[in-house]
């Protein structure tokens, strides 16, 4: 009974010392994203034969994240996190002949996608405020939409928004990694990629992946 109740104290003892390590913390910042894959590579093709007066760009975009720090040992944690995503890609349409260079004419078309994900990250702890994460990230579609523009002598010919959503798959899987670099304050500033390992496409026909890369300031405490 003695021996029960040691080991029950004791456990006790090291689940509570390990719950009082644990950090919490936020991250708020921003990112750069565009599509990859065959699909995008012939795309680019095409713009190459309009000799520049169509061309594909970045989406910058939020980031967010919420997360806990569970450590393991001195140098290494697990770290999971909720995180929200603003993706998507854009294209622009230089108009390039002298008439249409009079006419101030321009058109665009961007995709925004908002992503609600969760991730589970391996921190490493090299030397003093510096860490490298690396792990999984799986994004839920929160929604999706399409704007276009065009416009002629500065007045709108074209301003639609619209929700495709439904053409988009739902779950987005990839690996996310990040270096960070922790003040003694809590404060932190980190550079992440995400490489998407899942097309973009409802059906998978269009063979497109999500590429981001960002900054984030965050606290921890």
């Amino acid at each position: 009974m003695k021996k029960t109740i040691l080991l029950l104290v004791g456990i006790s003892l090291f689940t509570g010392s390990v719950f009082s390590q644990i950090k919490y913390g936020f991250a708020l910042g921003a990112n750069t994203s565009t599509l990859k894959g065959d699909a995008m590579q012939s795309l680019n093709n095409v713009f190459d034969l309009t000799n520049g007066i169509v061309s594909q760009s970045s989406h910058t975009g939020i980031s967010a994240r919420v997360f806990s720090e569970i450590p393991v040992s001195e140098k290494f944690s697990v770290e999971p996190g909720l995180s929200f995503n603003q993706r998507g890609y854009s294209l622009k349409g230089e108009l390039t002949s002298n008439f249409l260079k009079l006419l101030n004419a321009n058109a665009s078309l961007s995709v925004t996608t908002n992503y609600v994900g969760v991730d589970l990250l391996a921190k490493i702890n090299p030397v003093g405020g510096l860490s490298i994460k690396l792990g999984p990230q799986v994004n839920y579609l929160a929604g999706s939409d399409l704007k276009l523009k065009a416009s002629v002598l500065g007045f709108n010919l074209v301003n639609e928004k619209i929700d495709i959503t439904g053409n988009m798959k739902k779950i987005d899987a990839g690996l996310t990694g990040a270096i960070q670099y922790e003040f003694s304050n809590g404060v932190s500033i980190s550079g992440f990629y995400t490489h998407g390992l899942s097309p973009v496409d409802e059906n998978s026909n269009f063979k497109a992946y999500n590429r981001t890369a960002g900054i984030t300031l965050g606290f921890s405490f």
